[in-house]
Formats: C-alpha cells, sequence, structure tokens
C-alpha cells in the first residue's frame, strides 16, 4: 500500500467521528437542548414559583374581597346607630309633647304631635284635638313630663319600636299641688318615605 493510499484511508476513518462532534457541538448550541435532556425532577423545580403565584394571586383576592365587605359592614353598622339615634330622639321628644301641657299652649302642642306622628296615631292626635282642648281649657290642666329612660327595642328597615319611661308633674283644679305619676309607653315609629324623618305610627301605655 502506497503512502497515498494510507493517507486516504485515515481521512476517511476520521470522517464520521468529526460528524459526529459537529452534531454533539450544534446541540449544545441549541436553544433548549440541554434543559430537554435533563430529567423531569430537575425541570419541575420551577412549579412551586408558579403555585406561589398562584397562591398569592389569590390571597390578593380575597384581601380585596375582605376589605370591600368590611367597608359595606361598617357603614351599613354606622347608617344602623344613625336610625336608632334618629329615632330614639323622636319618641322622646313625642312623649315629652304628649305629657306637658298649659291652657295657653294646648293648640301648639297639638299641632307638634300631628307633625311628628303618622298613621293610626295621627289619627287618634287630629280626631281628639278638639276634646282635649276643651279638656284642658276646663279642668285648667298644667303638666310637665320628663324622660327617666328610652331605648331602642327593634329597629328594621324602615320600622322602629322604641321603649319610653317618664315621670310626669299633674296640676288641675282638683289638684293644684299637683300630682305625680309614672308612666310607660311604647312606641312605634315608621320612616317617612319623602322627607326621610322618623314619624310615631303608634302610642300605646303599659303598665
Amino acid at each position: 500500500m502506497t503512502e497515498t493510499e494510507t493517507r486516504e484511508r485515515s481521512v476517511d476513518a476520521a470522517a464520521p467521528t468529526s460528524g459526529r462532534t459537529k452534531r454533539k457541538r450544534e446541540q449544545r448550541r441549541r436553544p433548549g437542548g440541554l434543559s430537554r435532556r435533563l430529567p423531569s425532577w430537575i425541570r419541575s423545580v420551577r412549579l412551586p414559583g408558579r403555585r406561589i403565584h398562584l397562591v398569592l394571586g389569590g390571597a390578593a383576592v380575597l384581601l380585596v374581597a375582605a376589605l370591600v365587605w368590611l367597608v359595606i359592614q361598617t357603614r351599613t353598622e354606622a347608617e344602623q346607630r344613625d336610625d336608632e339615634t334618629a329615632a330614639l330622639a323622636v319618641a322622646r321628644q313625642t312623649v315629652v309633647n304628649l305629657l306637658t301641657i298649659d291652657p295657653a299652649t294646648a293648640k301648639a302642642a297639638l299641632q307638634r304631635l300631628e307633625d311628628a306622628s303618622t298613621g293610626e296615631f295621627k289619627q287618634q292626635v287630629v280626631a281628639e284635638g278638639d276634646q282635649f282642648g276643651t279638656v284642658v281649657d276646663q279642668a285648667e290642666v298644667n303638666a310637665t313630663g320628663t324622660i327617666s329612660e328610652a331605648g331602642v327595642r327593634t329597629l328594621s328597615g324602615d320600622q322602629a319600636t322604641v321603649l319610653v319611661s317618664a315621670v310626669g308633674l299633674v296640676k288641675n283644679t282638683e289638684t293644684p299641688q299637683g300630682e305625680p305619676r309614672q308612666y310607660r309607653m311604647v312606641l312605634g315609629l315608621q320612616r317617612d318615605a319623602a322627607s326621610g324623618n322618623w314619624l310615631v305610627a303608634k302610642l300605646d301605655f303599659v303598665p
């Protein structure tokens, strides 16, 4: 075998090896080539990070929902307190107006009661107005009333029930020195749709 033939065979034998080396180098340069050869447990290392993002996103949504609920709840509780305060004030003033009697201001007192009433109680005030004025004038009734205790029993929507305890001092021709009296009343109130004010719809004396 000549020296030239020997060199040609050597080149031919080395050619496949050079091709494999070239392919290996190309695989190393290819993006993702290495990651595709990694075991699955290594490639899954990134999954917890994704789960954390999902968990944090869900927690943020829950937090926003909780804050919205808290704002609404706080506003509802504040509105409830405001309604209780307003209804209680109307009930107290109505009882004071009812128990405070003076012949000189009887008509004005009746008008105040009528303005702060509705429904059944307003009908009673209007129906008995004339008779009330006559009795006050004839018996020379003079009375004062003060509130001992008062509280909202129930309040739901536009309806409220208020309990009131009061002390009155009644003077007339038979008892000019005055006679103290104890009163307990249950007042049913209703919110007026037009004005938004609380009005007394029912008033009952209880033992």
